[in-house]
């Protein structure tokens, strides 16, 4: 009985512990809750605040580089489209297209249009924006003729906007370019570009027509401008010219160079194309001393190499020979032989004259100091009929020039001049005679032998074969 009261009293106990328990957390509860005053309210305004800012500074952001891209991707080659101005002076629509300055004076610029082919003129104010490539703001000076730009204008042709093409390329000092004129085609290295009637051709700070481009040579120096493969500019920065060479022949082997590079032939008239500028030149040749002109300025009118200056080197001319009383004539020009004779090196023609001798003819090279010319001279081979006869013997060997030419009466050519005839008879005395063969004449002679002091009843005896004249010794022969 006595426990049970006792674990009624425990399971009471403790419920009112539990109820306890409750109590206070509860008032703890009430107790810890916040409360909100003035201060809280200020702090979530702000914040508010705060965040709407960032909303909008993000949203702008964002719009920014969404108009940038669309604006990139409408940059086109002749793209023509209605924007609004970047100025908000001007109300009225304007006009947005790529060109290439063709012209400045003052305010007023001239454009090319590439996609109508029309130029247009139309003038900058104190409003227009003016940026580089890049976007930076540039200033109006620096704009130039040959510049591809991005232009906006109104409807009154004042520019809103000018700014420098991002697509537009251009290349400087550029050298070795192939030029295809009938396509209108110019290749650098690799790359190949057209070019058309409208491209702008600058030379000499003046502007030209196509004409100058469609002489562009590999020696010229030149810039250009242009889109994609479209050449629009071509600025000539220092143009080809060319040396002409005169007065070529009397150089043996003559050569050419041209600031140290490969030596030229050398050619009368010879047109050596070269860039424009100082060039130093060297002639050489077999017979001259090296001809130097250095820092010679070479314009576009080009230059004249007259080789008459040149120095060409000399030696002696000697003749020797036994014979002394001649005439000589080099290239056909009677000199003195009777001195040494002084000529330039270079090939001549010797010519040497005697009456009554062969011509004696040579081609010498005069290439060294000393040249000497043996001089033997050939007399000339001609004939004359000569006819002797023995009258009023007979049986008479005639003999000519110790040779036996007939009997009785003997008739031959022989050489014209001193001949010995001598006849001969047994019993009678020889009789010998020296006769001049006359030119252009028969020569007759009537020779016989004089009766000896002893006659001898001498047999008639015939000649043997070396005592007889033969062929040979007549015309052409020894006679």
């Amino acid at each position: 009985m006595n426990n049970r009261r006792t674990k009624d009293k425990s399971r009471r106990d403790y419920y009112d512990t539990i109820n306890d328990l409750e109590i206070v957390s509860e008032n703890q509860r009430r107790r810890e809750k916040p409360k909100i005053g003035l201060g809280g309210v200020f702090f979530y305004i702000v914040s508010l605040f705060v965040a709407v800012i960032v909303c909008i500074i993000a949203f702008s952001v964002m719009f920014l580089f969404l108009s940038s891209k669309n604006d990139n991707n409408n940059e086109f080659i002749g793209d023509t489209h209605t924007i609004e101005p970047e100025s908000t002076l001007y109300l009225n629509s304007s006009t947005q297209l790529t060109s290439i300055v063709i012209d400045i004076e003052g305010n007023d610029i001239v454009f090319f249009d590439f996609s109508s082919g029309d130029s247009l003129s139309l003038s900058l104010s104190d409003a227009s924006v003016l940026r580089d490539k890049f976007g930076e703001d540039m200033p109006a000076a620096y704009f130039k003729i040959g510049d591809i730009v991005d232009v906006v204008y109104t409807n009154e042709k004042i520019i809103t906007s000018l700014k420098a093409s991002s697509l537009a390329f251009e290349r400087s000092m550029i050298t070795g370019i192939r030029n295809d004129t009938e396509a209108k085609i110019l290749t650098i290295g690799n790359d190949r570009y057209t070019y058309t009637d409208d491209t702008i051709v600058i030379n000499n700070n003046e502007q030209s027509d196509i004409s100058k481009l469609l002489k562009l040579s590999t020696m010229d120096v030149v810039s250009i401008k242009g889109l994609k493969n479209q050449i629009w500019y071509v600025e000539f920065v220092r143009e080809y010219s060319s040396i002409t060479i005169n007065n070529v022949d009397k150089i043996k082997n003559g050569m050419l160079e041209i600031d140290s590079n490969v030596p030229i032939p050398l050619e009368e008239g010879l047109n050596i194309d070269v860039a424009g500028g100082i060039h130093n030149l060297r002639v050489t040749g077999d017979n001259i001393d090296p001809f130097i002109l250095n820092n010679v300025n070479i314009d576009k009118n080009g230059y004249i190499l007259d080789l008459n200056e040149v120095s060409v080197k000399k030696g002696l001319l000697v003749f020797t020979g036994a014979e002394v009383d001649f005439d000589v004539k080099i290239n056909g020009e009677i000199v003195n032989h009777n001195e040494p004779i002084d000529l330039p090196y270079g090939g001549y023609n010797i010519t040497v004259t005697k009456e009554g001798y062969e011509d004696y003819i040579q081609d010498i090279v005069m290439d060294k100091d000393l040249i000497e010319l043996n001089i033997n001279l050939t007399k000339i081979k001609q004939y004359s009929k000569l006819i002797i006869t023995t009258r009023p013997l007979d049986k008479v060997d005639i003999y000519l020039d110790g040779k036996l030419a007939g009997n009785t009466y003997a008739e031959f050519m022989v050489l014209v001049g001193d001949h010995v005839i001598e006849v001969k008879k047994p019993g009678y005395k020889n009789e010998v005679l020296n006769y001049v063969v006359k030119p252009d004449e028969d020569n007759y002679i009537n020779i016989s032998p004089g009766l000896e002091d002893t006659l001898k009843d001498e047999p008639y005896r015939t000649p043997r074969d070396d005592e007889l004249i033969q062929d040979d010794d007549l015309a052409g022969g020894d006679f």
